[in-house]
């Protein structure tokens, strides 16, 4: 099992896995949580069952990672993996089809002035 993070301004007690939920380290998560431009943010500390990856580049948009997606799917894969191009950590990132794969461990409110400091004072 894999400690991973999720970053939302809303707080998720149930991820809705139909159209995969991204995952990554924590500074990954604190930057695509700070991208949707809310004061708060939550972040979810899952643990996460690392199985068998679909293994792929970071593509981006979101047309392309439906592409990726399904590709996954259809070599009946519930797992991607992916180096992320766009944020900060230099673990990888996943997006998990399957929500057997993840335990939320906790769910913690900070405010965005938190994250960007979390994340300033860790790499810059």
């Amino acid at each position: 099992m894999t400690i991973l993070y999720h970053c939302s301004p809303t707080k998720i007690e149930q991820f809705d896995y139909s159209n995969g939920v991204h995952f990554g380290g924590l500074y990954s998560a604190l930057e695509a949580g700070l991208r949707k431009g809310s004061e708060v943010l939550y972040l979810h500390t899952v643990n996460v069952q690392l199985e068998s990856c679909y293994e792929t580049e970071d593509v981006g948009s979101n047309e392309a990672w439906s592409l990726e997606i399904q590709r996954a799917l259809e070599a009946k894969y519930y797992l991607i993996k992916y180096r992320n191009k766009y944020e900060p950590d230099s673990i990888p990132s996943y997006i998990i089809l399957d929500e057997s794969l993840v335990k939320v461990l906790t769910i913690e409110s900070l405010s965005s002035n938190r994250a960007e400091e979390l994340i300033l004072n860790n790499f810059y």
